[in-house]
């Protein structure tokens, strides 16, 4: 898997958010998403690029089996 990633910060009212993602570049898909408070999501994928899990923050179980 070839990663890359990227973060983007958004300021309004004075005050900064920022997220961020890691995606598999080879499949052109987000593997990691990180929200405002910096909880993890992680996805899964097949080999023919669909959802095969997707884990929330906090969750121990997959949200799509």
């Amino acid at each position: 898997m070839n990663g890359c990633s990227a973060s983007w910060l958004f300021t309004t009212n004075g005050v900064s958010l920022s997220t961020s993602a890691t995606w598999d570049t080879g499949m052109g898909v987000i593997t990691d998403l990180y929200d405002f408070n910096n909880e993890r999501t992680r996805i899964s994928y097949d080999g023919l690029g669909r959802v095969s899990s997707l884990f929330k923050p906090g969750c121990a179980e997959a949200a799509v089996p």
